[in-house]
Parts: C-alpha cells; structure tokens; sequence
C-alpha cells in the first residue's frame, strides 16, 4: 500500500511523536486524560441556534457530543438555546439553511462544497471548522456481496467494477470517493445508480448491483451486524481521505460573531472528549441512543476499529485537526473542481473565503490550546479490543481477506 507524499508528512510530523511518546511512558492527546476546560460563558443577549446534525455519520458524531454533554451552555449566552434537527444524510439540510430555517449542518466535503458554491445571493454559506478527518475510512468503505470472489489486493476490487453495476448515495462523500477511484484507474461501471444508504444496502443484499460505498456506521452494520457483506477496499488503499466540516449562515455569524466564537469552543471541548479513550464506552451509549438498529459493538467498530492493512486500513483512524488544515483546503478545492467537472455543482471553484475557519482558531486561543493539536488522533484497534467484544454476534461474519 503506498500512500501519498502529504500522508507521510503527517505521519512523521504528527503520527510518531505521538506514538513516541507512548511508548516512553508519555501521553499524547489521543490518550490524554480529558480535563473540562474553564467556562468561558458570552456576555450579551441570548441565541437561538439549530444544527443540522447526523448521528448516522459516525465522523460528525462531535455534534452529538456537544448534545448529551450540553458544552454549549459553558459558552454561549445565558438563557440561549441549540436544537439539533435530526437528519439521515446532509444533503437534506442544505435546502433547510437555504430557506433559513436553522444556522449550521454538519456534513462531508461533497454536500459542503454543493452548499459552499450556491450562489451567494441565494444565501450565503461559508464552512468554519473541520469535526473529524481520516486517510482511511469513516466514508470511503467500498462493499460486496458476502460471497462474491476473493481478490489479491483493493485495486483489483475496483477495476473488477468494469461493465457492474454500483451504488452511491448522490453528491455524499461516497459519490464522491468511488468516482474518484474510477477516475484514477480509468474503470467506467456499467451503471453507477445513486441509491440512499438503506436502498444499496438491500440492493447488495439481493444481488441488485455488484459493489456499494456506504459511510460509516453503516459500513459497519452492513458487515458485522447483517453479514450480508463484506469491504474489500477503503481510502486508506489510495491516499484518499475523507472528512466531516460544519457549515452555516454566514450572516448569521456576521451578526452574532461572538456566539459563533462560543459554540466553536463547544466544539472544540467535544473533540478533546471524543479523543479521551475512557469515554468510548459512554459515547457508545449515546450514539446508541441517537440511532436505531444496531448494536454496541458495530457502533464501536465504526469509530474506533481498524480494518485489515490489505483493503487500506490504517494505524490512526481519526484526526482532529478541527482547523482547516492545508491537506484539508486542497481536498475541499479537488471535491469541487471534481463536482463541477461532473455538472453537480453550481460554479467551478470554491472562493478563497468559502473556508472562513478564523473564528475556531480564535476559540482556540482564548482557551489556551494552539491548533492543529499534536497527536489529536483515535488509533484503530482490533475488534476484539472493544469493550463490547461478542464472539458469539460475530459468528458468521465474512472475512476481509480469504483465510489460506
């Protein structure tokens, strides 16, 4: 597996101090003993904010966080309110923030970029910070059928897609990733069907079409809870990363910029949460409450397990850089030179201020905390690592790689 000049960087400038640090008997943030920061409660009139927020994309989860930990009342003004809309996929909240029905939405490059490159005098949005960034798979996680052919390696996965038929939710960052692949390997499937999560989930599982990509937890659920499939191919297998930002109001944040500064603090305080090891259990808890249908163990996989080296899988699972890093910028310009080359986007280019990340690194500051954090990572673990490890739920789960 060979990964991009940019990956390694990361590795080396961030990845192995951290790890270094372990190994001396050190903490890195990863491992770090979270420690409530001191509240720093706005002066001012109260807010009323609604987020867009989706408990079924395991790499926005820092939303839901912020929601069971209730870390927007340290900051905000007293008296303020956040409601959190539930949606099944951030497409949806685009024409809700389009109508200005709510202030923020919580979604992956591709439906960001789609909102990022409306036309302003439509409404104007502009992205703020990143909630999670992998160069694995929280979204690029390519499926086939539990009993379809072992291949040697992820690339020949793909180009085995030649003349099939494949799913992807439409403009999600698995639209987006599995396009991508095609591109790079010059393989054009028979038909590329744009199917919601649920619909390419059964049609895998009644042999409709060859091979789906679905985003975590889904991924998960679809391997290890209805064993009806298997991943043979991530991210990780390429170089290609995959991440979740929060977009909003852009005149909202004009007109209430230090309730925005506030909420970017709540954000802040969710990741150092997330990263903390001993609250994996209790996020479990609260994502299990959030979502329907799936067990413990498939939540659990979702955000902290590791898939097998041969597909992509990779040491660290998830980065919180929280800025928008520059590997991070040049992603969100590929989605949308990428968007516009396939017609799904509204204009060609993003605008150098369509990323309007300035107001985090504020937060940042006032809290005493320097980003991107070193070492703000979760490390992938095996599944029977995870304190809800069942030998039994997993009976009859099809292996990534074919036993010899």
């Amino acid at each position: 597996m060979s990964l991009r000049p940019r990956a390694l960087r990361w590795v080396a400038a961030v990845l192995l101090p951290a790890v270094m640090l372990l190994s001396v008997g050190g903490t890195a943030w990863a491992d770090r003993e979270y420690k409530p920061l001191p509240a720093q409660l706005e002066k001012g009139a109260p807010v009323h904010i609604r987020i867009y927020h989706q408990p079924y994309y395991t790499e926005s989860w820092s939303s839901s966080v912020m929601k069971n930990k209730e870390f927007w009342k340290k900051y905000l003004p007293a008296g303020s309110t956040v409601t959190f809309e539930f949606i099944l996929m951030g497409a949806l909240a685009i024409p809700n923030l389009l109508a200005g029905k709510g202030e923020y939405a919580y979604a992956a490059p591709g439906i960001s970029v789609l909102a990022l490159t409306t036309p302003r005098e439509k409404q104007d949005l502009r992205a703020f910070w990143i909630n999670a960034y992998s160069n694995c798979c929280y979204c690029n996680v390519m499926l086939v059928p539990a009993d379809a052919p072992y291949l040697d390696s992820a690339e020949a996965y793909v180009k085995s897609l030649k003349g099939k038929t494949v799913s992807a939710s439409r403009a999600a960052c698995t639209d987006q990733w599995f396009r991508m692949v095609y591109k790079r390997y010059g393989i054009e499937p028979a038909n590329h069907l744009h199917q919601t999560w649920e619909v390419g989930r059964t049609a895998l599982r009644t042999k409709r079409i060859d091979a789906t990509s679905i985003w975590e937890p889904h991924a998960s659920g679809v391997w290890l809870q209805d064993k009806t499939a298997r991943p043979v191919a991530t991210g990780g297998a390429f170089g290609m990363e995959d991440m979740s930002t929060t977009f909003g109001l852009y005149k909202w944040v004009k007109d209430n910029t230090r309730a925005h500064i506030a909420l970017a603090k709540a954000e802040i305080e969710s990741q150092l949460w997330m990263m903390d090891p001993k609250n994996e259990k209790t996020l479990v808890e609260f994502m299990a409450k959030e979502t329907e249908g799936y067990s413990r163990l498939v939540l659990w996989h979702s955000l902290y397990g590791r898939y097998p080296d041969e597909i992509g899988g990779t040491l660290v699972r998830g980065q919180f850089p929280m800025k928008f890093t520059d590997d991070a910028k040049r992603h969100m310009h590929e989605v949308a030179d990428f968007w516009w080359e396939l017609k799904m986007s509204n204009e060609p280019k993003l605008d150098p201020d369509d990323i309007l990340d300035e107001h985090i690194q504020i937060a940042a500051k006032e809290l005493g905390i320097t980003l991107p954090l070193e070492g703000a990572f979760i490390t992938g673990r095996s599944i029977d690592k995870s304190p809800f490890y069942d030998p039994k739920a997993l009976e009859g789960v099809p292996p990534v790689v074919k036993k010899k």
